[in-house]
């Protein structure tokens, strides 16, 4: 679990727009539906944390829904 050790403004923005959206929108139903084929993201950051850490995530959806989701400080 990743946890924000020294959240700002903007993160309290940013977490006040998330609990906003989940709130109006309690009435979605959650669909995955399976495609023909899976696709993938991967993305990393380099030196993007104060002590020159990077970041990397990645993303794989078999057709309308993501399956696996993940991301690293390393």
């Amino acid at each position: 679990m990743h946890t924000c050790k020294n959240p700002d403004m903007d993160d309290y923005k940013k977490l006040s727009c998330v609990i906003q959206y989940l709130r109006g929108t309690q009435e979605l139903t959650l669909m995955i539906e399976p495609g023909e084929h899976p696709s993938c993201w991967v993305a990393s950051l380099y030196s993007v944390h104060p002590e020159m850490h990077s970041h990397r995530g990645i993303c794989m959806m078999l057709g309308k829904g993501v399956a696996y989701s993940g991301s690293i400080k390393y």
